[in-house]
């Protein structure tokens, strides 16, 4: 395929602000308002979050000199669970974040439009619309909603859908829903490194009407699914196919497909190692399995004994979903049950070999045991796989500090802070817990 925006330079003020999408999708998005729009409709942004996509194509339109204003929609309602983790503003639960998206994008507020909207009941009397990013698809009711709001303001064989999250896991609905109707959708373009697809309606999508059908799981049976993402994953392969698989795996989750998901856990595991989605494969069973989150819950509040039934629950056999495994492992450590923590942690490792949270569970199990040498490879190894993810690295640190509070030879410290460094050059974090370990 294509991709004309490797070229395009990402605005500095725009790469400052925190983000879940990569370079090259916003690449594309100042690409797509800077030299694809052609001023015959507005420019929408369904979830601005803190800006970053929105900033993208207001500097699109700012390259461009073309007239024009980016209307951006959110509901600006802080979610602790995953927003933290990637910009750590210390905001609690539910708290209005419209401020640092103003904030955030200050630089381009002469190319930007927003208001605070709820997507399951927000109207749009803006007209026509020619490019709609969507970043906020993130169930089916909200999927529903901005295809039956929007959708009838789309112009055919013009308009541009972009689908931010249309290969993540997360929203496998995405892919049932344009993937199923090729008489309505035509595929436009796609990022290479990343997860948004785009496409063109290809005709007129009515308020209410066929447009909304079929949006919900009851729609597509497995057998649908597999098809439709079977089509799609040939057609990708490498680290985009791994991405749609798993979204099938959820699928299969969620019909109670344990044969299929067991299949696909197997058969792909080493190509979900490859791309390195260990970790995503824990997340993904977590948010579909409502025992697993239960468990996680009464983890969480200090019921250990029950969250060890719970894990057990979801491991028919001994075997089953990894993050099970996980739970297990964590509640036999808090009970001081450490044999059973171990052996719940190997098999998780034999499983998942290059799971960074797998390595650091283990780590830890290895500080309680008093093995410190044994527990320093795991720590490495854990953070050469997961270090860029913010949240994770302070994880990581975090055990780091408790390994040497738990007696290990303070000589230790410069040597593995130093190899920690050259795993995440520049990182602030790593220098601060340096700091405070050496301290005490």
């Amino acid at each position: 395929m294509n991709r004309p925006w490797k070229h395009v330079r990402v605005a500095a003020d725009v790469l400052a602000i925190p983000s879940l999408v990569s370079e090259e999708e916003l690449r594309y998005l100042t690409w797509l308002t800077g030299e694809a729009f052609a001023s015959r409709g507005a420019v929408v942004d369904l979830g601005t979050w803190l800006g970053a996509s929105t900033a993208a194509l207001a500097d699109g339109l700012r390259r461009s000199g073309r007239p024009g204003r980016v209307q951006g929609l959110d509901l600006f309602a802080w979610r602790r669970g995953y927003m933290e983790e990637t910009a750590p503003l210390d905001l609690p639960e539910g708290a209005d974040f419209e401020p640092h998206f103003r904030r955030y994008t200050a630089p381009l507020a002469a190319w930007i439009d927003v208001r605070k909207a709820d997507l399951l009941s927000t109207r749009w009397e803006g007209g026509e619309i020619e490019i709609l990013f969507v970043d906020a698809a993130k169930s089916w009711e909200l999927t529903k909603a901005f295809l039956a709001e929007f959708g009838p303001h789309l112009v055919p064989g013009e308009s541009r859908v972009v689908l931010q999250d249309y290969r993540h896991w997360y929203t496998h609905w995405l892919p049932l829903v344009f993937e199923s109707r090729p008489d309505e959708w035509e595929e436009v373009e796609s990022v290479e490194r990343g997860t948004t697809v785009t496409f063109r309606p290809l005709r007129p999508l009515t308020r209410g009407g066929e447009l909304a059908r079929p949006c919900s799981e009851e729609s597509f049976a497995m057998a649908s699914a597999r098809a439709i993402f079977g089509r799609r994953m040939e057609r990708e392969g490498g680290r985009n196919g791994a991405w749609l698989a798993l979204g099938l795996y959820r699928k299969a989750l969620i019909e109670d497909s344990r044969e299929e998901a067991k299949a696909l856990r197997e058969g792909r595991w080493v190509e979900f190692l490859a791309h390195g989605f260990a970790d995503d494969l824990l997340d993904l069973e977590l948010l579909t399995l409502p025992a697993l989150q239960r468990g996680w819950q009464r983890f969480d509040e200090g019921a250990y004994e029950e969250a060890s039934a719970l894990a057990r629950e979801c491991l028919p056999g001994g075997e089953g979903p990894h993050r099970a495994q996980d739970l297990l492992a964590c509640a036999s450590m808090h009970l001081g049950r450490l044999a059973e923590a171990e052996d719940a942690l190997e098999r998780l490792l034999r499983a998942a070999p290059g799971c960074a949270r797998a390595l650091l569970r283990r780590a830890q199990l290895r500080i309680a045991q008093g093995r410190f040498p044994e527990a320093e490879p795991d720590l490495l190894e854990a953070v050469r796989r997961g270090g860029e993810r913010a949240g994770f690295l302070r994880y990581a640190l975090a055990v780091v500090e408790q390994l040497f509070r738990a007696g290990a030879d303070p000589e230790r410290i410069p040597l593995l802070y130093g190899e920690l460094a050259a795993l995440v050059p520049g990182s602030p974090e790593v220098r601060a817990s340096m700091a405070t370990t050496r301290s005490r």
